[in-house]
């Protein structure tokens, strides 16, 4: 993503090149056909391919390849950041209003052993549809936590000892673009 911004602030070619082989890699490596399709984890230092998938993962990539269409006018982009969509759209688990971690090694069974704050979060800020609002609710509801006189969110539901300051900024700003009654007093005491 960083590489697609680069390009669009200097218009160096090498930049946009970059970025299309790391998406070009992806497509090749870690396309998914298994359940809701998707990508999957990648590969290990050794080659092997990881069978999981993750939902922050494929939000990164509908990312990466919405900037690409965008920038390329290629629609393979633009297919490859609707495969990623159709993934992080299936790990959505209605009854309390959040996203599944991704899955297990199956690629299809939803892995709901760990219940982290960025994919409720960055979901929301990357597909900015109204139907997954909840999840924001979600992190504020189930991750707050306060220490050495700071409120903010804990990395995950099993892990409330501290802050997690990178996550409380993405759930401040998912806040702010939500914009729900309480919603500015909770990101600005994050904040």
């Amino acid at each position: 993503q960083a590489l697609v911004r680069t390009y669009a602030a200097t218009g160096r070619k090498a930049y946009l090149t970059a970025a299309e082989a790391i998406g070009t890699w992806v497509q090749v490596h870690c396309h998914d056909t298994r359940g809701a399709g998707g990508y999957t984890g990648g590969e290990t230092a050794s080659g092997q391919k990881i069978e999981w998938k993750s939902t922050e993962h494929n939000i990164d990539l509908y990312a990466l390849f919405s900037m690409l269409a965008a920038e390329t006018r290629d629609p393979a982009w633009s297919a490859r950041a609707a495969w990623a969509r159709h993934f992080i759209v299936s790990m959505w688990n209605p009854r309390p209003g959040r996203f599944y971690v991704g899955t297990t090694t199956d690629g299809v069974t939803p892995n709901d052993g760990v219940l982290p704050e960025d994919v409720n979060s960055w979901s929301y800020l990357a597909l900015r549809d109204p139907r997954y609002a909840t999840s924001v609710g979600w992190d504020v509801r189930n991750l707050t936590v306060s220490a050495a006189g700071f409120t903010g969110v804990s990395f995950c539901r099993a892990s409330r000892t501290g802050i997690w300051y990178e996550g409380t900024a993405h759930l401040a700003d998912a806040l702010e673009f939500r914009g729900q009654p309480g919603d500015a007093a909770w990101a600005a005491r994050y904040l």
